[in-house]
């Protein structure tokens, strides 16, 4: 008997599979978590460590190298690779199918500790990354306006915040440069005409300019917590810093060098349409719908 001959035949057999069917298969459209990248990589961990001023041979032979034979002994590991430059290193551990990404960053963490006391003291704290194809933005925003220093303070203090509170969002990150800062500009003149160095200026910005714990009080069962805040938010407040000349004299850091609003040096650029802009990138929780989101 054929499956046509056998469904004619038991059609009341039938039916109610079908409509089971329709009713399984609508029951997972509306519940199955749509991805735009589905994570078809294995498990990939990255190890980035910062050693200012080392040269990348240097770079690979004390810090990369004691790296890569330190994590290339846990268990599940497929192969190790690394890149070294100048004033970096960045180790890749790839491990197995089947191994959990967070778990196996674990383990590459209590690696690095093993042999945290063998690596150069020059260096940052090494960072312990996860990496999957599924971490990828789902949706990239250009922000425009006229005042590009402006429209950066407006995307990461309000619209980031505000999209992040979105349901499945895990992470807003604005790039694009532009980051507000105060800028000095030092008129060597004025510097030799008060017999000055440089390194006069910027000790006293850097004295001047603290947030810091102040220590503690307690009397009669009370306890006080004091603290130091003498941040710069406003050019004048550089500006009206004072420094002592060689000859006793005191001037202002206004007196020595122009102090403006501004923005750091650009290490990235964002364009739509050809119009320079801040991006926002949107990034979703593991377990969230894309389309959703």
């Amino acid at each position: 008997m054929t499956i046509s001959e056998y469904s004619l035949k038991h059609r009341f057999t039938i039916y109610p599979l079908f409509i089971a069917t329709v009713i399984f298969g609508l029951l997972a459209y509306m519940n199955l978590p749509i991805q735009l990248f589905p994570d078809t990589s294995p498990p990939l961990v990255n190890v980035l460590t910062s050693y200012p001023g080392a040269a990348a041979e240097d770079v690979a032979d004390l810090v990369s190298d004691p790296i890569e034979q330190e994590v290339a002994s846990l268990e599940g590991v497929a192969r190790v690779g690394s890149t070294s430059q100048n004033g970096l290193s960045l180790v890749e551990v790839e491990f197995r199918y089947g191994n959990s990404a967070d778990l196996a960053a674990v383990d590459v963490q209590n690696a690095i500790a093993r042999i945290r006391d063998q690596l150069p003291p020059g260096i940052a704290e090494p960072q312990v990354l996860t990496f999957s194809t599924a971490d990828r933005p789902v949706l990239t925003v250009g922000v425009s306006g006229e005042d590009l220093v402006s429209t950066r303070r407006l995307a990461e203090n309000i619209l980031a915040p505000e999209i992040q509170r979105t349901e499945g969002v895990a992470l807003v990150d604005v790039f694009g440069g532009y980051n507000p800062e105060l800028s000095v500009r030092v008129d060597r003149s004025r510097l030799d005409a008060h017999n000055l160095p440089l390194g006069a200026v910027v000790e006293a910005i850097r004295s001047n300019n603290v947030s810091l714990p102040a220590g503690e009080i307690r009397s009669r069962g009370q306890q006080y917590s004091f603290r130091i805040d003498q941040e710069a938010t406003f050019p004048e407040d550089i500006a009206s810093i004072p420094i002592t000349t060689p000859t006793g004299q005191r001037v202002l850091v206004g007196d020595l060098a122009v102090v403006e609003d501004g923005s750091s040096e650009d290490r990235s650029r964002f364009r739509v349409g050809g119009e320079t802009t801040i991006a926002m990138q949107v990034f979703k929780q593991e377990d969230a719908n894309t389309v959703e989101v």
